[in-house]
């Protein structure tokens, strides 16, 4: 049989809270019934089927999870970033140099209007242009998609302006683990004894031989002090 869109919704949403009302609610149920409901859907065969078959579709086997770690370790923002190459137009304006009578720079001219820049009309200026190339890194989801390095995100945020954010999962974390795994770290416990004294060790058979051999005295007859 198959299950409706709300039965398929509490599947998904009882395998995230493991809660049958909580589920119900997430899944469209109305607040009154959604305990009542939850209790029932958990009882009914296909639902049931349904949670077995999600349960063995997302169990993870141990290669895996050390092969999820691996790629945990290995990952870089540079799988997520794109490298552009863009022109930019620079533009500046240069004073013009007054001329004096003879047509020779008039160095004094352009010290008082240096000095006096409410004096500087457009018409004493001229415009440079210049067109420089530059890179620019992008975040590109969409790329990384493609490499298959999205599982590699842990949360991601989008502000006001539509500027989305990324956070990768720990890579020194996931190193560790690793680690621990193929016994490349081994941790050092240190053991003493009362008051920080070294431990005492003592041979467990003499000690085994010492309560028998004192037992065996205690069970012999005692000699009778008469004599008889």
């Amino acid at each position: 049989m198959t299950l409706t869109t709300k039965q398929q919704a509490f599947v998904e949403h009882y395998l995230r809270s493991w809660n049958a009302s909580q589920a119900a609610r997430d899944a469209g149920y109305s607040e009154k019934s959604a305990r009542l409901i939850g209790s029932e859907n958990l009882t009914k065969p296909d639902i049931q089927a349904a949670i077995e078959a999600r349960l063995a579709e997302l169990k993870m086997s141990a290669d895996e999870v050390l092969a999820r770690l691996a790629d945990q370790a290995r990952g870089s923002m540079a799988d997520f970033l794109r490298v552009d190459e863009e022109e930019i137009t620079l533009s500046w304006s240069l004073l013009k140099v007054p001329t004096n009578a003879d047509g020779d720079p008039d160095l004094a001219g352009v010290v008082m209007e240096l000095a006096s820049q409410e004096n500087v009309q457009p018409t004493d200026q001229i415009l440079r242009t210049a067109t420089v190339k530059r890179a620019v890194a992008r975040l590109d989801l969409l790329q990384a998609g493609e490499r298959g390095k999205l599982g590699l995100v842990k949360k991601y945020s989008l502000d006001d302006k539509g500027k989305v954010s990324i956070e990768l999962h720990d890579a020194q974390s996931a190193l560790q683990l690793l680690g621990r795994h193929h016994k490349l770290f081994v941790d050092r416990t240190e053991l003493t004894g009362k008051d920080g004294n070294p431990i005492e060790v003592s041979d467990a058979r003499a000690t085994l031989a010492a309560k028998l051999a004192r037992r065996a005295g205690a069970d012999d007859p005692k000699p009778d002090p008469g004599g008889s």
